[in-house]
């Protein structure tokens, strides 16, 4: 489904967050070995299927904890039931996060603090990771918003009123920020219309 996959890493210790895990989770245990890289954490920027599936392998053969927004246990409870139906074929199990994400919630990586915010709307427990000030400040946005535009807010348990907040909230970012958003290329705050009509 296209989903993107991203490393957050530190040169010197090579240590490194995973965010979203979506493609197999051996695959991505042989990409992380080949940058040589040492994963600690996954962080999961939202619970749809297409953002979890590689966590089983992640998480059980390299005993990585895994970090979610409490708000989207119950879409990570039927995450695997959810793929099945949508790619026509079953998948692993997705184990449910040993950890869970606020707002105060940090992560080291190196000299860096990357932080979470919380952006509901296209889910209740989306979140965006990233450093949001200094000279080269990024954000992991999830699906919220793509390189096409904005994301969507259409699910039974999407919330419109949330998506618009959410979106102020990305908006107050410095325009040099970089999104990297879940599906797409990255895009600069600046070249973005955070409105909804």
């Amino acid at each position: 489904m296209t989903t993107n996959c991203y490393f957050v890493w530190d040169v010197a210790s090579r240590q490194a967050i995973v965010i979203d895990p979506a493609d197999s989770g051996e695959f991505l245990l042989e990409v992380l070995s080949e940058l040589e890289l040492k994963p600690t954490v996954i962080v999961f920027t939202h619970a749809h299927f297409d953002h979890v599936l590689g966590s089983l392998a992640l998480s059980s053969i390299a005993s990585i904890p895994t970090w979610l927004h409490a708000a989207d246990i119950p879409l990570l409870a039927r995450a695997q039931k959810s793929a099945a139906h949508w790619l026509g074929y079953p998948v692993d199990p997705v184990p449910a996060a040993t950890n869970l994400l606020t707002n105060e919630t940090t992560f080291k990586i190196g000299k860096e603090i990357l932080s979470i915010i919380h952006l509901p709307g296209h889910t209740p427990g989306g979140i965006g990771i990233g450093v949001f000030s200094g000279s080269t400040p990024f954000i992991c946005s999830g699906d919220l918003i793509t390189d096409e535009g904005l994301g969507t807010s259409t699910h039974s348990y999407s919330s419109k009123v949330d998506f618009k907040k959410s979106l102020e909230r990305l908006a107050k970012l410095p325009t040099t920020t970089l999104l990297y958003p879940g599906h797409g290329k990255t895009i600069l705050a600046e070249h973005l219309d955070f409105s909804v009509q």
